[in-house]
């Protein structure tokens, strides 16, 4: 650590001093908005929070969509196995994503990603 890295390794440092410092200025405009750690992440949708655990161990998802139709579907699962209902947002954990396309004419073209 500490050591310089030869002139080939700095090739892209322009890039990536941009991008460090877009970084910290979207860090520093949202510090006030982002969740704290252990928290469910703050995603704007329909959260449905089932009575029971599925057999793949999914408790909740989140539909979102844009102009009426749904674009990604959030799947959530307890982050304690042994938690008893009610269950909170507060409760989740993010367990898998998927995402729909559609083409202009509004078709659905892929749905992108599966649950874990």
């Amino acid at each position: 650590m500490g050591e310089r890295l030869p002139a080939a390794a700095n090739n892209h440092s322009e890039f990536f001093d941009k991008r460090l410092k877009k970084i910290r200025t979207l860090q520093q405009a949202g510090a006030s908005a982002t969740p704290s750690a252990g928290s469910a992440p703050a995603v704007e949708g329909k959260l449905s929070i089932a009575d029971h655990v599925s057999q793949i161990g999914v408790i909740a998802n989140r539909t979102i969509k844009e102009n009426g139709r749904v674009v990604k579907i959030i799947y959530y699962r307890l982050a304690d196995p042994i938690a008893r209902p009610p269950y909170k947002e507060s409760d989740l954990v993010q367990a898998g994503v998927k995402t729909f396309k559609y083409d202009a004419a509004g078709s659905r073209l892929a749905r992108v990603g599966q649950a874990s």
